[in-house]
């Protein structure tokens, strides 16, 4: 690994433990991430390493909208249940 991929992930692990330390302080809980066992990377093709979150990002009556990110690559994505709905890429490489 290189510096600047070592400098990414240490600046991304502590951007995530602002969030966590901001959402602990206005008594937000924070998603809990899961380990899939089915899921695999759309860009490396690694299972066993996407971790995934899902949250209700419209009413009810939608179905939820599930979080992904490699442990692997770093590739994020998310993607809704519902019949039609496109896979969003949130990667930002």
């Amino acid at each position: 690994m290189d510096n600047s991929q070592n400098n990414d992930q240490h600046g991304a692990a502590e951007e995530q433990l602002e969030r966590q330390q901001a959402m602990a302080l206005v008594g937000v809980p924070m998603p809990t991430l899961t380990i899939s066992n089915t899921l695999g990377c759309l860009k490396c093709d690694k299972t066993n390493t996407v971790s995934y979150v899902q949250f209700q990002t419209r009413s009810a009556e939608e179905p939820r909208t599930t979080s992904c990110e490699c442990g692997n690559c770093g590739h994020r994505w998310k993607f809704s249940s519902r019949p039609g709905a496109p896979e969003v890429n949130i990667d930002s490489t």
